[in-house]
């Protein structure tokens, strides 16, 4: 591999498709959770990068920058990825988003644990591990049905209703924790464009009519097996 042939572009409205196709083969590798939807498009919440040779692209940084990152003074990685998976090629990319990070402490991302050669990399370009995650499975075999103790009562989700309970749940309990950013009415409607969104799929768990726990479910592939992914 010839890195000198390589060279870094910024993110044009022309080459998004390109992009998406990108992220969609490789973000299985780190973090598939915020992928580019249907109404991406290019902007400075959004700044992207892409690593080309001749036209075919071998790599791609994106960071998110919107207000809920800010606010904290931090921005996460949509991608940070090198098909090469070589040094040069990542610290290309990390020199061109890190331009737009003033004003920031920190950027951050994920990467999944069977790539430590790459998270080998990140570490030497001056990253540090500070979370881990882990996904349970579970069969769907013998599921009861559930018993909620005298008081408590599971609804769905209702739309132009229940922003502010579902915010304020989420925000008080995951306030505290390392890579959260602030919950928002703005934040849930752009989920619901995700191809990953269950109609029916966020639920409410009240407690003498006060909202006292969320429940959201999403389509997910894991290893090429569909799976109910259950999230806060």
């Amino acid at each position: 591999m010839n890195i000198d042939s390589m060279k870094v572009v910024k993110l044009t409205e022309k080459n998004i498709p390109a992009f998406k196709s990108y992220f969609k083969q490789f973000s299985h590798e780190q973090d598939e959770s915020n992928p580019p939807l249907d109404d991406f498009t290019v902007s400075e919440n959004d700044p992207v990068y892409l690593l080309v040779k001749g036209n075919e692209i071998r790599g791609a940084a994106a960071l998110m920058l919107h207000p809920e990152y800010r606010e904290v003074r931090q921005a996460r990685l949509r991608m940070f990825h090198a098909a090469d998976g070589d040094y040069l090629s990542y610290l290309k990319l990390l020199n061109s988003i890190l331009l737009h990070t003033s004003g920031l402490t920190s950027i951050y991302g994920f990467i999944e644990d069977n790539y430590s050669n790459i998270a080998k990399i990140w570490e030497d370009l001056g990253f540090e591990s500070r979370r881990f995650a882990w996904i349970l499975i579970r069969d769907i075999k013998d599921l009861t049905k559930p018993q909620f103790p005298e008081g408590y009562e599971l609804r769905n989700f209702r739309e132009g209703i229940d922003e502010e309970n579902w915010c304020n749940i989420i925000n008080d309990a995951f306030g505290h924790s390392l890579g959260h950013v602030r919950m928002t009415p703005e934040r849930i409607e752009h989920w619901r464009l995700d191809p990953a969104y269950i109609d029916g799929g966020m639920k409410l768990l009240w407690h003498n009519d006060k909202p006292a726990a969320t429940l959201s479910m999403t389509k997910e592939e894991h290893k090429g097996e569909d799976l109910i992914f259950i999230e806060a």
